[in-house]
């Protein structure tokens, strides 16, 4: 009886190595066998993609003691691309200054287009970053269950008048897209792609500081395409911060003189 019963539970062991490996995102949390161990049975990598850490566990079932994970050794090639993708987070491009490029932020994000324009620039133009990028993830072809997904691999645009946009890289388009809400102007201000980005929703405030004058008219222009009130004398100086208030009764949004 006793050998009936230590064979069901190697069988229920085997049965747990052979459960499906997958990837799980550990951006906070501090302890990454108890993520492996909570995700159940099966080969699990654990992913700081803050910090690039990488750890690897196979969970198993062992009869009167539970789920047990075993920590396992990261394969080399898992570990070169998450050293790769966070040495190179935010990697700054310069765009040329052409008309067929955005000369500015408020440019990239009224006008869509300019943002696959951009996309295809990076791809065309940034080739020691994307050639190494593309070994790295070639390396790990061979490597089942690893998502190279949980590792974001970013790029920061800077436009001529020194405006600035992230893209990210989208792996199964094989594209650079732009990082919703991460175009700034020169002066540092976030550039609000829909109406409620002005003030950050209703109820809340946002305060504008423009460094010159060509931000705060582009800026003008930006509210005015959104349909945002304009009240006193906000281009007249463009030192003076501009204050945005969404009214929470009447969803109404509203730009004046701070």
């Amino acid at each position: 009886m006793k050998r009936i019963f230590f064979g069901f539970a190697l069988l229920l062991t085997s049965f747990a190595s052979l459960a499906a490996t997958d990837t799980l995102v550990c951006s906070t949390c501090g302890d990454f066998k108890a993520k492996a161990k909570a995700a159940g049975a099966g080969i699990h990598y654990v992913v700081n993609p803050l910090s690039g850490e990488v750890r690897k566990y196979n969970v198993v079932f062992i009869v009167r003691r539970g789920l047990v994970p075993r920590e396992m050794p990261v394969e080399q090639a898992v570990t070169n691309f998450a050293k790769f993708a966070v040495s190179k987070r935010n990697s700054p491009v310069r765009l040329v200054d052409t008309n067929a490029l955005p000369g500015n932020a408020y440019e990239l994000v009224e006008y869509p287009q300019l943002q696959a324009t951009v996309g295809n620039y990076l791809k065309e133009h940034g080739i020691g970053y994307f050639q190494d990028m593309l070994t790295y993830i070639g390396a790990m072809g061979s490597i089942v269950g690893f998502d190279i997904k949980s590792l974001d691999l970013t790029i920061r645009v800077h436009m001529p008048d020194g405006s600035s946009a992230l893209f990210i890289y989208n792996h199964t388009t094989q594209t650079w897209e732009m990082v919703q809400n991460s175009a700034r102007d020169s002066s540092n201000n976030i550039v609000p792609e829909t109406i409620e980005d002005v003030s950050g929703g209703p109820g809340h405030t946002m305060i504008y500081q423009f460094n010159n004058v060509q931000d705060l008219a582009s800026f003008l222009d930006r509210m005015q395409m959104l349909g945002v009130r304009i009240t006193g004398p906000v281009g007249s100086n463009p030192g003076r911060p501009v204050v945005c208030v969404t009214d929470p009764e009447t969803k109404v949004t509203t730009c004046s003189p701070g």
